[in-house]
């Protein structure tokens, strides 16, 4: 394009504060969808517990079938806890992805934008100042978020493991 205008500071300025801005709304919108996906997994994975622990379905007496059932909702709580725990997983990358981004992003943007720098220092167990504030993270609250998802995920895995193993347990002695 031969009849390109150089680009100015004032518009580079402001690309940078379009994509800082955009990378924040992304971290938003991750940090939703986290919340959002483990909402809906828990009311899920607390119909297929129901499901797989359950020893009678409504007007079912027959316990092959009763304990049948009970195993295939358990295969599908292994199955949905790992499926979940692996979009989880994802969007945590996302989320640090956008994060660093933004705070790369904050560091062109000259010294009196540190939020983000800030940030990842309290994130890491370190103390910030903010105005004449000092805050710092007590004991439990220095477990990393992503640790806790992990364990969370972990925890209902190691659930629908042993009720798959209760449950085939069931099918053995039902027939």
């Amino acid at each position: 394009m031969p009849n390109q205008k150089p680009r100015t500071a004032k518009a580079a300025s402001d690309d940078i504060r379009t994509a800082y801005q955009a990378a924040v709304q992304l971290i938003i919108y991750e940090g939703q969808l986290t919340w959002w996906s483990l909402a809906v997994f828990m009311a899920f994975a607390t119909l297929l517990i129901a499901g797989a622990a359950s020893t009678s379905f409504l007007g079912v007496t027959n316990a092959q079938l009763v304990a049948m059932v009970s195993l295939l909702f358990a295969i599908a709580g292994v199955i949905s806890s790992l499926m979940w725990w692996s979009m989880l997983a994802r969007g945590r990358r996302y989320y640090e992805y956008w994060v660093a981004s933004a705070r790369a992003l904050e560091q062109q943007m000259g010294d009196t934008i540190q939020t983000l720098q800030r940030g990842q220092l309290f994130a890491e167990g370190g103390k910030v100042q903010v105005d004449n504030k000092v805050i710092a993270f007590r004991f439990i609250e220095r477990i990393p978020m992503k640790s806790i998802f992990h364990l969370f995920y972990a925890s209902f895995t190691l659930i629908f493991f042993c009720l798959v193993a209760m449950n085939s347990y069931r099918v053995v002695v039902a027939f």
